[in-house]
């Protein structure tokens, strides 16, 4: 493969009037997201630049002067392993579970059975699972003071800016774990969709088509998985690593945007390749606990030993 240019000269194009990052000061949470939305995603386009890395590096917490060791309280045994603008995820991944769509609710003229209203609880886990413990951002990324997610960004972008904040790219089984729980919920809500909880349904719903709309929100308190992670359906769509898979073949696309889709926990987005950006694209990182673990491995997109 031919040597990539440096990230500042990768970063074609960049969406919108405001970019942000998720860092330890939250932004202005989203109350409620409008209803109706569409199908095909939109163009990226050429006409503004993305800013340099260092803009979209996440605010770091402010050093403090610490005591000597010996003088330091001991940490509460509840205390999280995790950085301030992370979350714990732990307990057991179910690698396939039976999730039955009772309602399904597609727009007018659009592809049918992807969009379910309502699922059968509880979902069936119908093969073994496996222990996972990690760390996840909490919001999308989002570039240094700003509110709304990062978006036309690429994965090969989103890797590397993961890296600088000595983090990683999600890998896919992590980012799906985040989303469902152990519970193996469709949404990370619950087992109906509603469009009032997340930025979803904004674009080809019922006719409405607005492509050229970018309606990415600030974070929504209402839009949580079971671990506390916010907008894991909707508002932008999120690299993830795909594993075991070689260099060009490793990208994915989860959770879906403010587009009409299936939006939902287990739904992926495999066709497009590594350098590809679109006005709907963000990303979240990861942080392994595993001290055997190499963190590098995620950072630079190579597949990760699986927890």
């Amino acid at each position: 493969m031919a040597r990539r240019p440096a990230l500042a000269t990768l970063a074609t194009a960049f969406v919108g009037t405001v970019l942000s990052t998720c860092g330890p000061t939250e932004a202005p949470l989203a109350s409620e997201s409008a209803g109706t939305q569409p199908v095909s995603a939109p163009a990226a386009s050429a006409t503004e630049p993305l800013p340099a890395a260092s803009s979209l590096t996440q605010d770091a917490p402010a050093a403090s002067a610490s005591p000597a060791a010996s003088e330091a309280p001991p940490a509460p045994p509840d205390a999280s392993p995790c950085p301030q603008d992370m979350v714990l995820v732990q307990g057991e991944h179910c690698n396939l579970f039976e999730q039955d769509c009772l309602q399904w609710d597609d727009p007018e003229g659009q592809p049918r059975n992807r969009v379910c209203a309502r699922f059968r609880e509880p979902s069936t886990c119908v093969t073994r699972g496996h222990r996972m413990r990690f760390c996840i951002d909490r919001d999308e990324y989002r570039a240094q003071g700003q509110s709304l997610p990062v978006s036309n960004v690429s994965w090969e972008q989103a890797a590397e800016l993961c890296s600088a904040q000595h983090k990683r790219l999600c890998r896919d089984d992590e980012w799906e774990f985040a989303c469902e729980g152990e519970q193996g919920l469709p949404y990370p809500y619950g087992y109906e969709r509603s469009p009032s909880l997340c930025n979803v349904d904004r674009l080809l719903r019922d006719g409405k088509f607005h492509a050229s709309d970018d309606l990415r929100e600030p974070p929504h308190a209402t839009c949580v998985s079971p671990f506390g992670v916010r907008d894991m359906v909707g508002n932008v769509d999120e690299w993830v690593l795909r594993r075991f898979r070689k260099p060009n073949d490793r990208a994915e696309l989860r959770g879906g945007w403010w587009m009409t889709g299936r939006n939902r926990c287990r739904s992926s987005t495999t066709s497009h390749n590594e350098r590809y950006a679109g006005k709907q694209t963000g990303f979240r990182c990861c942080k392994g606990l595993d001290p055997a673990g190499p963190e590098t491995a995620g950072a630079t997109g190579e597949p990760a030993s699986q927890d």
